[in-house]
């Protein structure tokens, strides 16, 4: 009796072994994939001009012809900020092949995930789907998978999707999706998870009221407000709330519009360092870092830059230290809960953007393409790495981050 009684939960214990080691395995079927580059942006501006995004009214349609590659660096910049993982797309013939894996935490194994959709109508539907070596029925799986993302943080950007999303075809070796413009849906898409809405309409209407052009006493208002907040609240979630009312704020207006993609004026409302490209370049990086993530926001600066030389103003290091300063105020500030209270602690109230934002004054700036290709190379040239770590180091030197041991 005794050993039939130790024998099922010992089978029990078994049979969830053995699924786990089917499901996983000792390697990544989609290995690291590289992130985002400057060509990348480049690409996805080119799509912005061709579809119109900063002149849409509310109805019109309109159409984007995605690749592969296109869905893979969207896909695994979602798995990369989901947790530590990596995917890619292909299309094969009538079929679009999605596929993930991701390292499991403390375990020397990983999920894999592959995902093949295929035409139904004016959508494209589960065909196939397996987890590790286990096949699993798609459409079923597929459908609890929705419900539950229904129910997540995600659920409303998911709804604000399907609403404007009107047809799915895949044709040519290409994806090509028919949508209409909806602003307020599109605004709960780009929506950041963790971003709590009423709390960004409290720090809107804090920023709202308060007066003169100081980007740090700006920051101070809503860092007070976020120290309130945070005695009955998640101070890393409050702090992100308030880093994307100061971009607004710098920015003048909201993220996105009613008619799409709200550009930012020529001459900002706000000052930092006196001047207010510095605001917008400080506030934009510090809200991209706190809710996309560190290497979007620094390459999104850096290729702006390069763009500036080869197209605008020139090339400025005193931008890329504006940059680099919001993206680390953007870090601190939300990714752990010790440094958003060190965060709040130290910046309710301020005036004093040294606190917070480096010497520029003496960094080059307005340097034409081919004065700066002469003088610092490129990215991944010596001469710029060093400007680079330069910058870093006076960042590091700032206050804020000296005295950040003392809050913990």
């Amino acid at each position: 009796m005794i050993g039939r009684a130790l024998a099922l939960p010992a089978l029990f214990l078994l049979g969830l072994v053995g699924l786990g080691m089917a499901i996983t395995s000792p390697y990544a079927t989609v290995v690291h994939m590289p992130g985002l580059s400057h060509a990348d942006l480049e690409h996805g501006r080119a799509i912005v001009r061709q579809l119109g995004l900063r002149h849409l009214h509310e109805g019109e349609v309109r159409q984007v012809r995605l690749s592969a590659s296109d869905i893979g660096l969207g896909l695994n910049a979602l798995v990369g900020h989901l947790s530590e993982g990596s995917a890619r797309a292909a299309i094969d013939d009538d079929r679009l092949i999605l596929r993930a894996s991701w390292r499991l935490p403390r375990l020397e194994r990983y999920l894999n995930i592959e995902l093949a959709l295929i035409q139904s109508g004016d959508t494209l539907v589960p065909d196939e789907l397996r987890l590790g070596r286990i096949p699993l029925p798609a459409r079923l799986t597929a459908r609890l998978a929705s419900r539950l993302l229904t129910g997540s943080e995600y659920g409303a950007q998911l709804e604000a999707a399907q609403d404007m999303l009107r047809r799915a075809e895949l044709r040519g070796g290409h994806v090509h999706l028919t949508f209409v413009w909806h602003g307020e849906a599109m605004s709960r898409i780009v929506r950041q998870p963790g971003v709590d809405a009423d709390a960004l309409d409290a720090y809107r209407a804090a920023l709202g009221a308060a007066r003169g052009r100081d980007f740090a006493h700006h920051v101070g208002i809503a860092f007070a407000l976020a120290r309130t907040r945070s005695a009955h609240a998640d101070a890393m979630a409050e702090n992100r709330a308030a880093l994307t009312a100061l971009a607004e704020r710098a920015l003048g207006g909201r993220l996105l519009g009613a008619r799409g993609l709200v550009e930012a004026p020529r001459r900002g409302r706000l000052r930092l360092g006196g001047r207010a490209d510095f605001a917008q370049h400080f506030a934009l990086s510090a809200y991209i870092a706190a809710t996309g993530g560190t290497r979007l926001s620094e390459v999104t600066g850096e290729y702006k830059e390069l763009r500036d030389a080869r197209e605008g103003s020139g090339f400025s290091f005193n931008d890329v230290a504006a940059n680099r300063a919001g993206i680390r105020l953007g870090e601190f500030c939300t990714h752990t809960a010790a440094g958003a209270r060190a965060c709040q602690v130290r910046l309710a109230g301020t005036r004093d953007s040294a606190l917070f934002f480096p010497l520029v004054d003496d960094l080059p700036e307005f340097l034409p393409d081919a004065e700066f290709k002469r003088r610092f190379g490129g990215p991944d040239a010596p001469a710029y790495q060093y400007m680079v770590r330069e910058i870093d180091r006076r960042i590091t030197d700032l206050p804020l981050y000296r005295e950040a041991g003392r809050w913990r």
